[in-house]
C-alpha cells in the first residue's frame, strides 16, 4: 500500500518517534539509577553515623549478605534512650557531601527485623535544628527475620515542614521513636536509596534461619561445640576472673578461675551464652524446642547450674535454677539435659530467650577443683553423637614421678630465684647442672628457692600425692650445701606448706649422693597432700649464692626411687653448655586420617640429628625414627600407620633443639 503521508511528513514523523525513544530511555535509566543508594556491598560502604543512638549500639555491615545489622551493645545498663536517632550523611561518589536534593524527595528502604518495629525516618538541612526538618514519615516492620520488607518514604508539601531540599544536611532514622531501646534488638538494612528504588537484581538474598522466624513449632538446634577458634567463649561478669582455653583439636574450653584468692570467682557470678543463628541474630523464639543439653567433665565434684533469662533478665524473667552433680572425674565426660515444666519455668517466656546462665557450685566462691571442661551446649536437640569430642582424658597418675633430665624436653627449675641461674640439662649424663650465673653482680638471693611443678606426660598438674609422700633426690655439689626441701598446697600461702625440711650434701664432685624426704607429723604443717601445688627446694637458704656455685641434679622423684639402671654414670664436672632451642611444629592435615600421610614441618637452626617419637594419649611409644637434617625450614612425611581414631603427642628432639605438638586422629 503506498503511503498516504509526503516525504516531509514521513522524516518529521521518524523524527518524533526518536525523540520518544530517546525519552523513554533516558526515563528508563533515571528509573534504574538512584539519585543515591547505599547497598553495604562493600566494607567501603557508608555506616549509619556513631550519633547518641551509635554510641550504645552494635552496627555491623555484611558485606557477604550486603546488609547492616543493628542492635543495642547493652540494652540493660545502657540503653537507647527514647528519641534518640540513627545519622545517614550521603555522600556523592567523590565522597563529598550531597546537599541538594530537589527533585529527588523519595527515600526508599528495604528493611527486615526480628520483632515488630516503628520505623520513622525524617529529613534535616541548614543547622539541623527543629526548625529546619521535615515531618516524620513513619511505617511498622512485622517481626520477621525471613522475609525483607520495601518502604518508600515520599515527602511533599504536606509534610516538608522546615525542610529546604536545596540545603539538605542528613536523614534520620527512628527505631520505636517514644521507647528505649527497640523490639527484638535486631534490626537489618539491605539498602537506603535516595529518588528512585534501585535495580532489584542487587537486592540481598540472605535471611536469618527460617527456624528462628515466627514458626515456634520447629525445634531449635543450636550447638556451641568448641570446633574452631572462633567459637564464642562465656561472658558476664565472671568471665573477668576467669582463664578460659578452647582447643580445638579436642573440640572442648577448659575454664578455671585465674587467680582464686586475689581475683576470686565470686558465688553468685554466671558464665553466660547469648546463643544466635547462622547469620548472627539473636535466636528469640524456642517455644517448643526448651530443652538444653550439655556434655561437661570437671577434676572434682562440681554443682553445674543453669538458668533460661527472657525479656530484660530480671529476676521476674528467668527460670528457677536448676542444678546437676558432675562427679570428679577427669576420664570420662557426663552428659545432662535440662527441661521446663510448671515447677522450673518460673518467670521465664520461651518465646523471648535473652541468654543462658550457667553456675558452677552456686554460692560458694571460686568452684571445687578449679577445673572444669564443656564439650558442647546445645538447645532443642543433642548433636550427633559423632561429633563428641574425640579425646579420652588422662587417668591417675601412677607413681613414681621421675624427673631425670635424660631426655630434652624435661624442664629446668622455675621461680623467681632462677632469673640468676645458669641451668643446663645433660642428656648424655641425665643430669642438670645450676650455677649462679653472675655471683657478684646479680647473686642469687638468700630465701629464694628452686621451684618444680611436677606434670604428667600429658603437661597435666599432678596434685594428689597422698601416701606418696617420700621424695627422692640423687644429687652431687662441689662444695658441701644444705639442700632444703618445701612441699605447697592450694594457693601456696605461708600456712599451705610443710616445714622446711634439710639435708647435708657433701662438697664432692666424684660421688652421687642419694637423698629421702620423708615428711610426717609435725612436718606436714598446713600442707593438704591431695591439693600438691608444686615443690620448693633450696641450696644453703639463709646466705646469698650457694656453696661452691657448682651444683648437679641426677633426679627428683616422687613415691619411690627410680631404676637405679637409669642412674647417671658421669662423676665429671661438665662445662656450662647453651640452651637448647624450642622449636615450634606444624602438622598438615591436623586432623587427620590414620590411613593418611601427614606432614610434619619446622625449622632447624643448624644441621642436626633428630629422633621423632610419637606417643599415644596413655604415654606409650607406639613409633619412633631418626633422620638428619640441614638447617632452615624442613619436612617429614610421617607415613600411614593405620592409627586409630584419638590424640597422640608428637616429639622432635636433637642435641640441641627440641619441640612437641598434639596430633588428632579422627
Amino acid at each position: 500500500m503506498a503511503n498516504v503521508f509526503p516525504p516531509e511528513s514521513r522524516n518529521s514523523s521518524k523524527l518524533i518517534s526518536i525523540f520518544i525513544v530517546i525519552l523513554f530511555q533516558s526515563w528508563q535509566v533515571t528509573a534504574q539509577q538512584p539519585f543515591y543508594i547505599s547497598h553495604w556491598a562493600s566494607g567501603n560502604d557508608p555506616n549509619l553515623s556513631t550519633g547518641t543512638a551509635g554510641t550504645v549500639s552494635n552496627i555491623v555491615i555484611d558485606s557477604v549478605c550486603s546488609q547492616v545489622k543493628i542492635s543495642i551493645a547493652d540494652p540493660i545498663a545502657a540503653p537507647l534512650p527514647a528519641f534518640n536517632a540513627y545519622e545517614l550523611n550521603p555522600l556523592d561518589n567523590m565522597g563529598n557531601e550531597i546537599t541538594d536534593l530537589s527533585g529527588n524527595m523519595r527515600v526508599y528502604v528495604r528493611a527486615r527485623s526480628l520483632e515488630s518495629v516503628r520505623l520513622a525516618i525524617l529529613l534535616r538541612s541548614g543547622g539541623g535544628s527543629s526548625t529546619e526538618r521535615s515531618d516524620r514519615v513513619e511505617f511498622t516492620i512485622p517481626g520477621d527475620t525471613s522475609t525483607w520488607n520495601e518502604f518508600l518514604f515520599e515527602f511533599n508539601a504536606a509534610n516538608l515542614a522546615g525542610f529546604d531540599s536545596t540545603n539538605f544536611r542528613d536523614i534520620w532514622f527512628y527505631l520505636d521513636r517514644g521507647t528505649d531501646n527497640f523490639a527484638g534488638n535486631a534490626f537489618y538494612l539491605d539498602y537506603v536509596a535516595i529518588g528512585s528504588a534501585p535495580d532489584s537484581a542487587l537486592n540481598s538474598t540472605c535471611i536469618s534461619d527460617s527456624i528462628v522466624g515466627n514458626d515456634s513449632t520447629l525445634a531449635i538446634q543450636y550447638t556451641l561445640h568448641w570446633a574452631n577458634s572462633n567459637d564464642e567463649i562465656f561472658t558476664g561478669s565472671s568471665a573477668a576472673t576467669l582463664t578460659q582455653t578452647v582447643d580445638t583439636l579436642c573440640s572442648q574450653i577448659k575454664i578455671s578461675v585465674t587467680d582464686p584468692v586475689n581475683a576470686p570467682l565470686s558465688a553468685f557470678n554466671a558464665l553466660i551464652i547469648n546463643p544466635k543463628d547462622s547469620m548472627g541474630a539473636d535466636i528469640s523464639d524456642i517455644s517448643g524446642s526448651a530443652r538444653f543439653f550439655a556434655r561437661v567433665r570437671s577434676k572434682d565434684s562440681v554443682r553445674l547450674g543453669f538458668v533460661a533469662r527472657s525479656g530484660d533478665g530480671t529476676t521476674p524473667f528467668r527460670s528457677i535454677l536448676q542444678q546437676q552433680v558432675i562427679p570428679g572425674d577427669t576420664t570420662n565426660w557426663t552428659e545432662v539435659s535440662f527441661a521446663f515444666d510448671s515447677a522450673t519455668i518460673g518467670g521465664f517466656d520461651s518465646t523471648d530467650l535473652r541468654d543462658l546462665w550457667f553456675f558452677l557450685d552456686q554460692g560458694t566462691e571460686n568452684f571445687a577443683g578449679n577445673e572444669f571442661y564443656f564439650d558442647y551446649v546445645a538447645m532443642g536437640e543433642k548433636p550427633d553423637p559423632a561429633e563428641n569430642s574425640a579425646c579420652t582424658f588422662f587417668p591417675p597418675f601412677e607413681f613414681p614421678y621421675v624427673l631425670h633430665w635424660a631426655d630434652t624436653l624435661e624442664g629446668v627449675f622455675g621461680g623467681t630465684g632462677a632469673a640468676q641461674l645458669t641451668q643446663t640439662i645433660d642428656t648424655l649424663c641425665s643430669q642438670l647442672a645450676v650455677s649462679v650465673t653472675d655471683t657478684l653482680g646479680d647473686p642469687h638471693a638468700a630465701f629464694r628457692p628452686l621451684i618444680i611443678n611436677p606434670q604428667d606426660e600429658f603437661g597435666n598438674d599432678i596434685s594428689d600425692v597422698s601416701g606418696q609422700m617420700r621424695f627422692y633426690t640423687r644429687v652431687r655439689s662441689k662444695r658441701p650445701v644444705l639442700l632444703g626441701m618445701v612441699l605447697r598446697s592450694g594457693e601456696g600461702t605461708a600456712t599451705e606448706r610443710t616445714a622446711v625440711v634439710e639435708q647435708s650434701v657433701p662438697g664432692d664432685l666424684s660421688q652421687w649422693t642419694e637423698l629421702v624426704y620423708t615428711f610426717t607429723g609435725t612436718d606436714y604443717a598446713g600442707f593438704d597432700s591431695t591439693d600438691l601445688r608444686d615443690f620448693w627446694f633450696y641450696l644453703d637458704r639463709e646466705v646469698p649464692n650457694f656453696n661452691g656455685n657448682e651444683f648437679y641434679f641426677d633426679y627428683v622423684s616422687i613415691g619411690g626411687k627410680p631404676d637405679t639402671n637409669d642412674n647417671s654414670a658421669c662423676i665429671q664436672s661438665v662445662g656450662l653448655e647453651n640452651k637448647f632451642t624450642y622449636i615450634p611444629l606444624n602438622l598438615y592435615p591436623n586432623p587427620g586420617a590414620g590411613n593418611q600421610a601427614t606432614e610434619l614441618a619446622f625449622y632447624s637452626a643448624q644441621q642436626d640429628q633428630f629422633y621423632l617419637q610419637i606417643y599415644d594419649i596413655r604415654g606409650q611409644l607406639l613409633w619412633q625414627d631418626s633422620f638428619l637434617r640441614n638447617a632452615g625450614v624442613q619436612t617429614y612425611t610421617i607415613q600411614p600407620q593405620h592409627w586409630a581414631s584419638g590424640l597422640y603427642t608428637i616429639q622432635l628432639i636433637s642435641n640441641h633443639q627440641k619441640g612437641w605438638t598434639k596430633w588428632m586422629i579422627k
